[in-house]
């Protein structure tokens, strides 16, 4: 929670706003010295900055005066499709600030402006870094992201694509990172596997009173800050392994919630080998958090088997701010499906979990076989 908290900080802090309903643009001028302060770095504090954030916030006002924001965004159906249009709103206005800024004598405050969106305190290392790291690149994928999405297809197809992206935008962060998709769905990777219904069944099964589903994909980034505990060719090899993902979530109050995340891992080899990274990532997470705020003070690891499925269950006390807090993980794998479940300040019940496995073998047994060939 810690981490979190300044991770809001830096991800969520008020640079710029294009307010929809009044059509106005407001600036939050108490941001700039914050955040100057906050990553140690006075050249965020300039009027050129604040120059390029309005350019940035009146790209947003042209996009809204062409094709009206407001009634997109309450055509959007989850929140995969908020993060899409989400890519192509900021994509759009950091592609016009950046073509706008060499005339106004702003592209070096431009760049410094983009590098601070995701950009963290240095004093802050260790196990927060890591939980601050997730939350930023979260915030940041739709300016970063979306940036090179837009740039690509600009190179593609002209700047007439706008029209079309805020018209018919991508329908979730996956497309966003791969651009060639949007412009040929032909060539994007279908999964096979139906993650939504199982992401319901855990939801259907897990439910309990005050516990508040939710669900969404991670894109690419995201994961990558989720992994960075490993190496480098590590966490590249886990991106190649993941087809698609689906993460469902059921939280209540003082951090408890179970959590499933569901990959599709296209073989059986690659959920063999998802399993072997994950719980590298749980032991390497285990060393680097000994110390600090967030301290993991117990870790046991033991096989785990069910209906077919096999992997490790792990059971860990972490210490927060003084408060103790159990969670299991545990990190199975059947066929090309990778599962990782983790329940926090929440007893885990293992024949509530069987059961979930169980249901989600009904859900793979009418999916196509698939083989390591």
């Amino acid at each position: 929670e810690m981490g979190t908290a300044a991770a809001d900080d830096v991800a969520f802090a008020p640079w710029g706003i294009y307010d929809l309903t009044k059509g106005e643009i407001l600036i939050g001028q108490d941001t700039f010295p914050f955040m100057a302060a906050l990553l140690n770095e006075n050249a965020v504090d300039t009027k050129e900055v604040m120059t390029a954030v309005m350019i940035h916030e009146t790209a947003h006002a042209i996009a809204d005066r062409k094709w009206p924001l407001s009634i997109k965004l309450k055509e959007l159906p989850d929140s995969n499709a908020l993060m899409g249009f989400s890519a192509v709103l900021e994509g759009h206005a950091q592609y016009l600030t950046r073509l706008h800024s060499p005339r106004l004598g702003v592209s070096e405050a431009f760049e410094t402006y983009t590098w601070a969106v995701g950009a963290l305190p240095d004093d802050i290392q260790g196990a927060e870094r890591l939980v601050m790291e997730a939350a930023v690149a979260n915030a940041s994928f739709q300016y970063y992201e979306g940036e090179t999405f837009a740039q690509a297809l600009v190179k593609a197809e002209g700047e007439e694509i706008f029209a079309r992206l805020f018209q018919e935008p991508p329908s979730g962060p996956a497309i966003v990172t791969h651009p060639s998709w949007y412009l040929d769905p032909s060539l994007v990777e279908k999964s096979s596997l139906n993650l939504k219904a199982m992401a319901i069944v855990f939801q259907t099964v897990f439910d309990e009173e005050g516990l508040t589903p939710s669900d969404v994909k991670l894109n690419e980034p995201t994961l990558r800050a989720a992994l960075a505990p490993l190496e480098k060719d590590d966490v590249d090899t886990v991106i190649g392994l993941v087809m698609d993902n689906h993460i469902a979530v059921l939280a209540g109050e003082n951090s408890a919630m179970h959590v499933a995340a569901l990959y599709d891992c296209r073989t059986p080899a690659g959920s063999r080998e998802m399993e072997v990274m994950a719980l590298k990532l749980l032991k390497a997470r285990d060393e680097a958090f000994k110390d600090g705020p967030i301290k993991i003070t117990r870790a046991d690891y033991s096989d785990y088997s069910h209906a077919g499925w096999s992997g490790t269950l792990a059971s860990k006390t972490s210490k927060v701010q003084g408060q103790e807090i159990e969670a299991t993980t545990m990190i199975l794998h059947r066929g090309a499906l990778s599962i990782e479940y983790s329940a926090m300040n929440l007893d885990f019940d293992e024949a509530t979990f069987n059961e979930f496995l169980e249901g989600v073998n009904g859900i793979l047994a009418a999916a196509p076989e698939v083989s390591d060939d």
